[in-house]
């Protein structure tokens, strides 16, 4: 996210009105931290990024209590859940991860399998972010609450795997490296 600036990207902590739409996405991992975005989006369609989790070694029962703790009761309108992650069969249960979170007091529901191979989340969020550098943009924008430092240390970081030997060393892969990802995945 190159595009990324701080001065036009993020906002002061303000009160969010009541009827603007609130979506908390979850982007869990079985080994790596599980991490959960929260977006108002306002009745143009721009989002305010508001709230953020991110925490590794703990069990999904304990990510979903934590979650909903971090949540402090505020109404969300829709759970999001990877898609992929979400519908994996647990080994021992039998029951999937979206299930599970399900039991565990949030309703989640699968996201659209909009990270694909072909970056459609990627390449939305990156429309939102340009469209806040353009104030006669039509497009809707993305915003962030200042203090949410952990997601903008991502954005900043954030960048392009490289081949690292063979004819193509050097060469840019077209796709994000891993790693210090978790709440930008669960933005996209």
């Amino acid at each position: 996210y190159p595009m990324f600036n701080r001065s036009q990207h993020l906002v002061p902590r303000a009160q969010i009105p009541r009827d603007w739409l609130r979506i908390a996405c979850i982007d869990p991992a079985d080994t790596g931290p599980t991490a959960c975005v929260w977006v108002a989006v306002d009745p143009k369609g721009s989002l305010l990024v508001y709230r953020t989790y991110k925490q590794a070694e703990a069990t999904i029962s304990e990510h979903a209590k934590n979650i909903l703790v971090q949540n402090c009761g505020d109404p969300i309108d829709i759970w999001l859940i990877d898609p992929k992650w979400g519908a994996q069969r647990d080994g021992q249960t039998h029951k999937t991860g979206a299930q599970i979170y399900r039991e565990n007091g949030i309703p989640v529901r699968l996201a659209p399998n909009i990270n694909d191979a072909n970056g459609y989340g990627l390449n939305v969020s990156i429309e939102y972010m340009n469209a806040t550098l353009n104030p006669t943009s039509r497009h809707p924008k993305v915003y962030f609450f200042e203090d949410l430092v952990d997601i903008f240390e991502e954005i900043e970081r954030y960048s392009w795997a490289f081949f690292t030997k063979g004819e193509m060393k050097g060469q840019s892969k077209d796709k994000p490296r891993k790693g210090f990802d978790d709440l930008i995945n669960a933005f996209q």
